[in-house]
């Protein structure tokens, strides 16, 4: 179960639209934004 989850986990933090600034560049700078996405992958990775 844990690997699955893990596997889960890792899909979701290397999701192409997450990792895109472009998509969500009006709301985040990319500085931040990488900040978030590296959050992410620590909690969830």
């Amino acid at each position: 179960m844990y690997a699955d989850l893990k596997s889960q986990a890792n899909n979701v933090a290397n999701n192409k639209l997450l990792l895109d600034w472009s998509v969500n560049s009006k709301n985040y700078s990319h500085e931040a934004y990488n900040i978030m996405v590296n959050n992410l992958r620590h909690y969830i990775g």
